[in-house]
């Protein structure tokens, strides 16, 4: 993991326990959501908050740069090739989910009359009828929700089916199943009902923190892949042997066949002369046959996904034997 990213996860708890202080406490809710103290307050939460994002999203520049210089190299290009265009999408996902947030913020501004003065955006901090009107009644909470969820989903996708069991929780999955402390709270109403805009604008840029984090989690998984002992060892390899090449008639011939690989996950499908042979948990599959013929040759056909690309990946091969002529 780049030094800069294991910063990241302390930074972002903190950065959310603030948030979950503020929201605990009452803060965002109905009358209390328009004083001055509460409104400093959101800002300096803002301002921890944004602070965050940048260093995340620095984070998620180093590993793309990271993974970019290992496709140079001939000794990690391989491996490269396979994981740097999964880490892009991941950060081109977050990306574009942040742009969405960012449109939103906008147009929260302008729904409480924003205009620049002195250079600076001027609107109405105080006033929860707009975040209502828009979050609420135009349903744009709901959408955002939505797209969190698809988010979310195509993040996960991006990970290779055999390795999403050791993927940690996103950030947006736990946003997306819990408002504001409750679970099964409407959550719309939960995140915006009654708050003031600039509470308003805090949560979305809490929620561009679990986003932006989110993002980095796959990433940085995806990343890490790169290094484990696992993608390390060789691409997962056939292997067949058989206990002799050379028989009396009547005597067993004994094939063990799989993939050269100890990732136990990687169970393939084998086919020895054509019959379909159970893999055991140790990844491999045991087949005999009693000869008798002079020789002969049995195919063997393994289908497996690899676990690098996600990809179905179907290797053969044979083996020979002869069998001794009787006395």
């Amino acid at each position: 993991m780049p030094a800069a990213t294991k910063k990241i996860p302390l930074l972002w708890i903190v950065a959310t326990a603030i948030v979950s202080i503020v929201i605990t406490r009452g803060i965002t809710l109905q009358s209390h959501s328009t004083n001055k103290e509460t409104l400093l307050a959101f800002k300096r939460v803002d301002s921890s908050l944004m602070m965050a994002n940048r260093m995340i999203e620095n984070s998620n520049t180093i590993i793309s740069m990271t993974m970019k210089e290992k496709m140079k190299r001939p000794e990690s290009n391989a491996f490269a090739i396979i994981w740097s265009p999964k880490i892009d999408t991941a950060i081109d996902l977050t990306n574009k989910m942040i742009a969405k947030i960012e449109e939103l913020k906008q147009q929260l501004k302008k729904e409480a009359g924003m205009h620049i003065e002195d250079g600076k955006e001027v609107f109405k901090e105080d006033n929860s009828t707009v975040v209502g009107r828009l979050m609420i009644k135009k349903e744009k909470a709901e959408e955002l929700k939505n797209s969190l969820t698809a988010f979310a989903k195509d993040l996960i996708i991006i990970v290779p089916e055999p390795k999403r069991n050791h993927l940690p929780k996103l950030a947006v999955q736990n946003l997306l199943q819990r408002a504001q402390g409750q679970v099964n709270t409407n959550w719309a109403k939960a995140w915006f009902k009654n708050i003031s805009t600039t509470a308003a604008l805090t949560v979305l840029n809490k929620i561009e923190n679990d986003v932006l984090h989110s993002g980095n989690i796959v990433a940085d998984f995806l990343g890490s892949q790169f290094t484990s002992h696992a993608i390390m060892d060789e691409l997962p390899e056939m292997l067949a042997s058989q206990n002799s090449t050379y028989f009396l008639p009547g005597e067993t011939l004994k094939i063990k066949a799989g993939i050269g690989s100890f990732i136990t996950w990687v169970k393939p499908n084998v086919i020895i002369d054509g019959i379909k042979v159970d893999v055991s948990d140790y990844g491999y599959a045991n087949y005999s046959k009693v000869v008798s013929e002079a020789e002969g040759i049995v195919p063997i056909s393994i289908s497996f996904t690899d676990p690098n690309s996600g990809l179905p990946v179907t290797k053969t091969t044979q083996v020979t034997y002869k069998v001794a002529p009787p006395k």
